[in-house]
C-alpha cells in the first residue's frame, strides 16, 4: 500500500513515484471490480429472465396437464363403456355364464342370491340354471320353509348338495341327494328305512354321542352310488361284526371316528374298494380281547392313510394303538400317511410286516422326536411334516437333514416344520444344510412355519377338505 501519508510536509520525491504507483495499482483493482460487478449483474438479468421463462413454461405445463387429465377421464369413461357393451354378460352365452355361476357357489353358497342381483341378463341366467340352486346350506331348523322350497324347486331335478345342521328330512327330496352333510346327528330316523338314496354320493354323519347300534342291517342297500361315507365321533357296537356295514357299497372314502376297536371289520368289508382311509380311535381305547387273531388287511387301492387319536391334543398311548396292530395293514400303494400316535410301531410286530408301505411319499407327524422311526420306516419318503419340539426340535432337524445328506433318506426333496420359524437362522441347521449341498449339489427345501393352526390335523381330522368345512360349519351353526 506503500508509506502511509503526512499531511504536515511536503511528499519527497520517492515517496511521489510510490504513491502514483499506488493509485495505478488501486485504479486497476477497481476496474477489475467494475468488471466483476457488471458480468454479475449481466448473469443475474439473464437468470431473471431465465426464471421468469421458466415460470412461464411451467405455468403452460400446469395448463396442458390439466387438459390431458380432463382428456384421460374421458377417454376412460369412453374405455370402460366400450368393455361394458362387450363384457362377458354380454357376450357370454348363458350356459357359460351359469357354468361360472356354479363354480362360484362352490366357493360361496350364497352365490346363487348374490349373483342374481347383479344384473336382469345375470339374474334370468340364475334362474334358468338348476345346478346352481342345487348347493343347499341349512345351518339351523329357522330358515323359512318357503325359502327351502322354493331354493328346491329352483334346483329341478338336479342332483342335490345339501348341508344340513338338523335332522328334518324331507323325504320327497330323498331321491335328489347326492352330497349330505348330517350335523348335531340323532339316532336315524326310523322312516327314513326303506327310502331310495339312489344318488347320494357323499354323506356325513356328526354327533358327540350318536350311536349306530340301532341301524338295521339294510340301512345302505339304497345306498347304491355312495363313495364317500364319514362317521364322526360315534359310538360303535362291540359286536363282532357291524349289522349295518354288511351292506356297505364299494366306498372310496371312508372316515370313522369313534371309541371303539371293532371299526375294522367295517373296513375289512371294504378293503377292495377304499383309497382314502382315516380311522379316529378317540382318547384311550381299550385293547382287544386276546381271543381276537391277529389277521392281515389287504388295502390294494388305498393311497391315504391317516390314523390317530380323537382328542384334540392328538396324545394317544399303547393301548390304543392295539386295534391297528392286532391287524396287518398291506397296503403297497399308499402314497400319503398322516400319524398321529406318539410312536408309528407296536413292539410285539416287526416293522417289516407293520405300517409297512413302500411307495409312500408324503409323511405328516405328530412332532420332530418320531423322526427317528420315520427314517427307520419309510427311508424312501419325499416329503415329511411334523411340529417341531420346544426341547430337541434342533437336534432333531439336523439329524434329519445329515440323515439326506448320507442317503439313508436319499429319496427326500421337502421339509415343513410348524412351530419352526426360531430354527431357520439357527448355526447347527445351516451348517447341515451346507453340508446337504456340498454333497448333493442342490438344496432340500425347509419351510418354517410359525404356528401350529395352520398344520392339517389341528384344523380338521386328518386334513380331509370336507372335513375342514364340516368344521367351519359347526362353529357358525354353535
Amino acid at each position: 500500500m506503500g508509506t502511509p501519508l503526512n499531511d504536515f510536509r511536503l511528499p519527497t520525491k520517492e515517496e511521489v513515484s510510490h504513491t502514483k504507483a499506488s493509485i495505478i495499482a488501486l485504479e486497476a483493482d477497481a476496474n477489475s471490480l467494475r468488471t466483476t460487478l457488471t458480468n454479475n449483474q449481466r448473469r443475474a438479468d439473464a437468470i431473471t429472465s431465465e426464471l421468469a421463462r421458466l415460470q412461464d413454461e411451467l405455468k403452460n405445463i400446469h395448463t396442458q396437464n390439466n387438459d390431458v387429465s380432463k382428456r384421460m377421464d374421458a377417454i376412460d369413461t369412453d374405455v370402460l363403456r366400450r368393455r361394458a357393451w362387450i363384457s362377458p354378460q354380454r357376450t357370454l352365452p348363458k350356459e357359460m355364464l351359469g357354468e361360472i355361476f356354479i363354480a362360484h357357489v362352490r366357493l360361496d353358497w350364497k352365490a346363487p342370491l348374490i349373483d342374481a342381483s347383479v344384473c336382469k341378463r345375470w339374474r334370468s341366467t340364475a334362474l334358468s340354471t338348476p345346478r346352481l340352486w342345487s348347493f343347499l346350506r341349512i345351518p339351523d331348523p329357522d330358515v323359512p320353509q318357503e325359502l327351502t322350497s322354493l331354493w328346491l324347486k329352483r334346483a329341478g331335478n338336479a342332483p342335490l348338495h345339501v348341508h344340513i345342521s338338523y335332522v328334518d328330512v324331507t323325504p320327497e327330496h330323498l331321491e335328489q341327494y347326492r352330497d349330505v352333510y348330517c350335523m348335531k346327528f340323532k339316532p336315524w330316523p326310523t322312516n327314513l328305512h326303506g327310502l331310495s338314496y339312489s344318488k347320494l354320493e357323499k354323506l356325513i354323519l356328526d354327533h358327540d354321542d350318536a350311536s349306530m347300534d340301532h341301524l338295521a342291517r339294510d340301512v345302505f342297500t339304497t345306498f347304491g352310488r355312495l363313495r364317500i361315507l364319514h362317521l364322526h365321533w360315534f359310538r360303535l357296537s362291540r359286536r363282532p361284526l357291524l349289522q349295518w356295514a354288511w351292506d356297505l357299497p364299494p366306498l372310496e372314502e371312508f372316515h370313522i371316528a369313534g371309541a371303539s376297536w371293532v371299526w375294522i371289520d367295517a373296513v375289512e368289508l371294504i378293503a377292495s374298494s377304499v383309497k382314502r382311509l382315516a380311522i379316529d380311535m378317540g382318547d384311550v381305547a381299550p385293547p382287544p380281547p386276546p381271543s381276537i387273531p391277529v389277521r392281515t388287511i389287504h388295502l390294494p387301492q388305498l393311497t391315504y392313510f391317516a390314523y390317530g387319536a380323537q382328542s384334540r391334543t392328538l396324545m394317544v398311548n399303547d393301548a390304543a394303538r392295539l386295534p391297528i396292530v392286532s391287524r396287518i395293514l398291506q397296503a403297497p400303494n399308499v402314497e400319503v400317511f398322516e400319524d398321529h400316535t406318539v410312536i408309528p410301531l407296536e413292539t410285539s410286530i416287526p416293522p417289516e410286516d407293520n405300517w409297512n408301505f413302500p411307495r409312500l411319499k408324503t409323511y405328516l407327524g405328530r412332532t420332530s422326536r418320531e423322526l427317528a422311526e420315520v427314517k427307520t420306516l419309510y427311508p424312501h419318503v419325499e416329503s415329511i411334516t411334523f411340529v417341531v419340539d420346544s426341547e430337541t426340535g434342533v437336534l432333531d432337524v439336523a439329524s434329519l437333514i445329515d440323515s439326506a445328506t448320507e442317503g439313508e433318506l436319499d429319496q427326500l426333496r421337502e421339509v415343513d416344520m410348524y412351530l419352526g420359524a426360531p430354527l431357520s437362522g439357527h448355526p447347527m441347521i445351516k451348517q447341515s444344510l451346507r453340508k446337504y449341498v456340498t454333497a448333493k449339489g442342490k438344496a432340500l427345501k425347509m419351510n418354517y412355519h410359525s404356528g401350529r393352526d395352520e398344520t392339517p390335523h389341528q384344523k380338521c381330522y386328518f386334513g380331509f377338505p370336507c372335513c375342514g368345512t364340516y368344521d367351519a360349519m359347526k362353529a357358525c351353526a354353535e
